[in-house]
């Protein structure tokens, strides 16, 4: 049987603009909703991450108006590294990176 080592936070409603810019901010893509979660590994590692699933329109089409990305409509989801809370000018706040 596998173990499962990582854990995770109950999922969060994300309050996000209502639209994506895409091509240098000159066109935009829907957003409709979406939420988050905080994947942690285990005790012993001091990253963890932060896992989002967000409903898009996409792009209007494949025909390769924004380059060499298209966006299908749908479920976007993407991840990003998460330091935990930190006191920046004397607030609590999420640290998304760190200073070596």
């Amino acid at each position: 049987t596998a173990t499962r080592t990582s854990s995770f936070s109950p999922i969060n409603q994300i309050q996000s603009a209502p639209y994506a810019r895409l091509k240098g901010g000159f066109d935009k893509m829907a957003i409709s909703n979406g939420g988050y979660c905080i994947e942690s590994p285990s005790r012993s590692v001091s990253s963890s991450t932060l896992r989002f699933c967000l409903h898009v329109c996409g792009t209007q089409s494949s025909s390769g108006s924004y380059g060499d990305v298209y966006i299908p409509a749908g479920y976007l989801f993407f991840a990003l590294p998460y330091f935990g809370m930190r006191n920046i000018d004397g607030k609590k706040q999420m640290s998304l990176s760190t200073k070596e």
